[in-house]
């Protein structure tokens, strides 16, 4: 599969649910956002996105848990743990 050139600083997971845009930025060990992916999260969180870090499985069910608070359907649940599990 050929997957067409982003932006840079884009996050790992875009997903819109239930109108909401969501950016996630998968990290693993120390891995941090790097400034350019620090801006680009602040653009969404400042247009009324949600845009997180994810670092580990833990850090994933925990912001499974307060997305399901915030009435977002499990589509994004399925969605990130299918390319968890990838």
């Amino acid at each position: 599969m050929i997957c067409p050139p982003v932006e840079a600083g884009t996050p790992d997971i875009l997903a819109s649910v239930n109108g909401i845009f969501v950016g996630l930025e998968i990290k693993v060990g120390k891995g941090k956002p790097s400034k350019i992916q620090k801006y680009r999260m602040t653009q969404i969180s400042s247009s009324g996105g949600i845009a997180e870090v994810v670092k580990s499985r833990e850090e994933l069910q925990q912001l499974l848990s307060r997305l399901e608070h915030t009435r977002l359907s499990g589509g994004l649940a399925t969605l990130l743990k299918q390319s968890l599990d990838y």
